[in-house]
């Protein structure tokens, strides 16, 4: 596992120690768990970007089932997460 070392303004690392309390979890998961979700965030974000691009290009769009299913997955991958996490 790699390591990674970092500074942080004081205020926002009680900020950060106060969170992962809130939460009853080492402030490193508390981390972990931030970091995965802002990763996430930005793999839905730049596949959105892709998807818009393609209605743009070919002025397709996706049927309403199509768009549940897509939720119905990220939904379960989301409840899967916070299984690992809790």
């Amino acid at each position: 596992m790699a390591t990674l070392t970092f500074e942080i303004p004081d205020d926002m690392h009680a900020k950060l120690l106060d969170a992962a309390r809130e939460r009853d979890i080492p402030l490193r998961d508390f981390l972990l768990t931030a970091i995965g979700e802002e990763i996430d965030r930005e793999k839905n974000r730049q596949e959105a970007e892709h998807r818009y691009a393609e209605y743009v290009r070919t002025g397709l769009a996706y049927s309403l089932e199509e768009v549940k299913e897509e939720f119905e997955k990220r939904i379960a991958g989301l409840c899967a997460q916070e299984k690992q996490a809790g």
